[in-house]
C-alpha cells in the first residue's frame, strides 16, 4: 500500500477507535458521515479494524457497537468502491467491509498471525473469546455469515475433520460454546444442522464436558446450556465474565 493510502487508514482509524471508546448519542450517523465523506478501501478497512479492536478490550460491547453498524449500512448502497491496485472495481462498501471484518475476524478467532504466541489460557482477557462472542453477535445480527465462524465452532466442537490444536483446546471449546449461547439457533438451523445434525452438536458438548475439555470455573457451566434463541445475554455474560469465586446466579438447561 502506497504512504497516502496508509496516512489516510490511521487516521480513519484514529476517527473510528474515538467514536466507538467514547460513543455519541448518534453512533450511526458519524459513522455514516464518516463513510460518505471518506467512501473508499480505507474507510472499510478503518472501520471493520476499529470495530474489531475495540471489542477485544470489552468484549461486553460487542453488541452495542455491531448494532449501529448493521443499521447505517444499507445507507451506503450507492457507494461503491473503484480500487484497481487493490483489486476493487465497482465493489458496493459493504462489500468492502465485510471482506476486510472477515478477514481480520479470521486472524483473531485461528490465531494466525505470524511470531505471534498462541492464547492457550481461558480469562476474560483472552482476544479469541472476544472474539467468538464478536462473530456470534456478528452473525446474529446479520452482519457477517463467515466459514471461518463456523469452523472455529467445529474445531472447538471437535466434530469429525475438525483439525484440532491440543495447545488451545480449552480457549476453542469456550469459545464455540459462546458462539452457540450468542447464536446457536441460526449456527444450528443454517449451517452446523446440515452437516453433523442438532444430535451431533448436543453429542459434541457432552464429550466436552465427560472429557474435562473445558476446566476454568466460570466456563465450566457453559456447558449446561440451551440453545434457547430468546436466552438473555447479559446473563451469559455475567456468567463467563464474573470472577471464580462468586456463586453462579443463573442456571442454564440443555434442551
Amino acid at each position: 500500500m502506497s504512504d497516502a493510502y496508509e496516512t489516510q487508514l490511521t487516521l480513519l482509524t484514529s476517527r473510528f477507535d474515538n467514536l466507538f471508546r467514547n460513543p455519541p448519542t448518534e453512533l450511526s450517523a458519524q459513522i455514516l458521515s464518516i463513510i460518505k465523506a471518506n467512501p473508499g478501501v480505507a474507510s472499510a478497512e478503518a472501520l471493520a479494524s476499529s470495530l474489531l479492536s475495540v471489542v477485544k478490550e470489552n468484549p461486553k460491547r460487542s453488541e452495542s457497537l455491531i448494532l449501529p453498524i448493521a443499521h447505517i449500512l444499507p445507507a451506503t448502497a450507492d457507494i461503491v468502491v473503484n480500487d484497481e491496485g487493490a483489486g476493487y472495481n465497482d465493489y458496493p462498501f459493504e462489500q468492502v467491509f465485510v471482506i476486510h471484518l472477515s478477514e481480520f475476524l479470521s486472524d483473531a478467532l485461528h490465531e494466525t498471525q505470524l511470531h505471534v504466541p498462541k492464547q492457550t489460557v481461558v480469562s476474560p482477557q483472552n482476544t479469541v473469546l472476544a472474539a467468538a462472542l464478536f462473530s456470534a453477535s456478528a452473525i446474529q445480527h446479520g452482519l457477517l455469515n463467515s466459514n471461518h465462524i463456523y469452523a472455529f465452532a467445529r474445531q472447538g466442537l471437535r466434530l469429525p475433520d475438525a483439525a484440532i490444536e491440543e495447545e488451545r483446546q480449552e480457549v476453542v471449546a469456550v469459545g464455540a460454546c459462546l458462539q452457540l449461547l450468542v447464536a446457536g439457533n441460526i449456527m444450528i438451523e443454517k449451517w452446523l444442522a446440515h452437516s453433523d445434525g442438532l444430535e451431533k452438536v448436543v453429542e459434541a458438548l457432552e464429550n466436552l464436558k465427560d472429557k474435562n475439555v473445558i476446566k476454568y470455573p466460570n466456563a465450566v457451566g457453559l456447558l449446561d446450556v440451551s440453545f434457547h434463541p430468546f436466552l438473555i445475554k447479559s446473563q451469559l455474560l455475567n456468567l463467563y465474565f464474573r470472577k471464580p469465586s462468586q456463586k453462579l446466579g443463573v442456571k442454564f438447561r440443555l434442551l
